[in-house]
Order: structure tokens, then sequence, then C-alpha cells
């Protein structure tokens, strides 16, 4: 749980576009995250706008994060989370070309979410299959 009351999960599945999903996972990659905004551990590229912001890199196969170590099957997944941020800090290309952008505001459950924020709180979130 979060230390502070503040956290968000946020659940995976390469089958299912609807976040959060609640349920299990339908092909045994299931990614849980707990991004509680008084943590700031690395990996993290850049500064936030509001001290509040945490990227996390978790492999597919692990389902306790964060998790520290290397991908064990070349596939990470990372999460930038900041409510008041609505622009990846996106450095470029993916090195394997399958790399996607989803933003999702808190109004609409199913990404890509091409238009803008209608609430003020757009959340980012980078996914590398």
């Amino acid at each position: 749980p979060s230390t502070n009351g503040k956290f968000v999960v946020y659940t995976v599945d390469g089958n299912v576009d609807i976040l959060p999903y609640p349920g299990p996972s339908t092909n045994g990659k299931f990614v849980v995250y707990t991004v509680d905004e008084n943590v700031d551990k690395p990996p993290y590229p850049g500064p936030s706008t509001n001290g509040k912001f945490v990227v996390y890199t978790v492999d597919e196969n692990v389902d306790k994060p964060p998790y520290p170590g290397p991908s064990t099957n070349g596939k990470f997944v990372v999460y930038t989370v900041d409510g008041n941020v609505d622009i990846l800090p996106y450095p470029g290309p993916s090195t394997n070309g399958k790399f996607v952008v989803y933003t999702v505001d808190e109004n609409v459950d199913k990404p890509p979410y091409p238009g803008s924020r209608t609430n003020g709180k757009l959340k980012v979130l980078a996914i590398m299959f």
C-alpha cells in the first residue's frame, strides 16, 4: 500500500486494453504498479515539474514492483505517472521499432486516447512490447 494514501495501481495485460484492469491476467504476463507520490527512486530520466513523478521499469514476467533488475525476456513496460504533466519525456524511437505512447485521461478507459484532457489530469503511459 501507499505510505501516504496517494497511489495508483495499473494492471497491464497484453490482451486487455481497459485500464485499470481488476481481473487476472489472461496470458501469464501481469504487471501491477503501485506508485507512491513520495517515492522517486530510479530508473528516472528527468525531473518532475511538481515533485511527484515516478518511473518504474518492470519486466512482464515479474508481478512484484518495483523491479530493480534487468528484463529477463527483453520486454519492458515503462510508466510515467504525473497528475500535472501531460507530455512524456520521450527521448526518441524504440530501438526495436515497437514503441507506442498511450495518453489516458481519467475520463477515458480505452487507450490510445488521441484527444485532449477533459479534466486537467492527464496520465501518460509509454509501453514497449
